[in-house]
């Protein structure tokens, strides 16, 4: 089957950001836009956009991404890092998404050194030690 709500091992949730409307019905797998970390941290694949947010927790949070969407300009830069390094795969129709989302769990832990390579957690404390170093 090609609906992914039918993967029996699997738990899903979505979100949309920016305005988006929570949807009629009461389902209880919506997740607001204030609790995407959380559900992130959760997650052992994320499927998504390659918007740049996304992509950076993704990494800081070393979870696989598939790529169902790219919208030209940035996020086109994001799939190009993500294909790039091996961090996720691109697969825009629901088919494609069951296939990378196998592929992905059977080759889990490679995904998760390929991220921690490219994982920068010092980052922001070293762009402040050069801000100190420029002021100075």
């Amino acid at each position: 089957s090609s609906d992914l709500r039918e993967v029996p091992v699997c738990q899903f949730s979505w979100t949309c950001g920016g305005y988006a409307r929570k949807p009629k019905s009461d389902d209880e797998r919506w997740v607001e836009s204030q609790e995407i970390a959380q559900k992130l941290a959760e997650s052992h694949i994320v499927i998504t956009k390659a918007g740049g947010s996304t992509t950076q927790e993704c990494i800081a949070m070393k979870k696989p991404m598939i790529i169902n969407k790219i919208i030209p300009g940035q996020e086109s830069a994001n799939a190009s890092l993500v294909i790039k390094h091996r961090l996720g795969i691109i697969a825009t129709k629901p088919s494609e998404i069951l296939k990378a989302c196998d592929k992905i769990i059977n080759d889990y832990p490679e995904y998760q050194k390929r991220i921690t390579k490219l994982q920068k957690p010092d980052s922001a404390e070293k762009i402040a030690a050069l801000l100190d170093k420029i002021e100075a």
